[in-house]
């Protein structure tokens, strides 16, 4: 692969360029999934992105340090930016930023706020931001499908 050309730091990468970026991007993203219940593959991922359903936001130091996937929900009286996916190295060195990124994206796209569902250590390194906890997700695997 040619040498990459990128400004460093958080970047938002425009759709049309998501293809490019994928294969950088897709090791970050599988790793990620490996703590999700299956609600998407990498593919889903990759094809929302392409079509614009989803955001691809990285943070890029010659080589990728982080990632976060958003996406834009429209609830009856509200749209939110959510975050999908957040993935990287030394988060505590770019998640300040990467959330500055973010905020300025959420208030351009006329969200009302932003929200995510992540672990429980995420949450200890983002809760000094302005995070909060409002919900829990919860799981019950009742149905096994094959």
């Amino acid at each position: 692969m040619d040498e990459v050309v990128m400004p460093q730091g958080v970047v938002f990468i425009p759709t049309k360029h998501v293809a490019f970026t994928w294969p950088l991007v897709s090791q970050h993203v599988e790793e990620c999934l490996e703590y999700f219940s299956g609600e998407f593959s990498s593919d889903d991922i990759r094809d929302m992105l392409l079509v614009g359903k989803m955001q691809l936001f990285l943070v890029w130091e010659g080589h990728i340090k982080g990632v976060v996937i958003t996406e834009i929900i429209m609830y009856p009286q509200m749209q939110v930016l959510r975050g999908v996916l957040i993935h990287g190295v030394d988060m505590d060195n770019w998640m300040a930023a990467m959330q500055a990124k973010l905020i300025r994206y959420q208030e351009y796209m006329h969200c009302h706020h932003m929200e995510t569902v992540c672990r429980p250590g995420l949450y200890k390194k983002i809760k000094h931001l302005g995070w909060e906890v409002k919900q829990l997700l919860l799981v019950h695997r009742s149905y096994t499908n094959g």
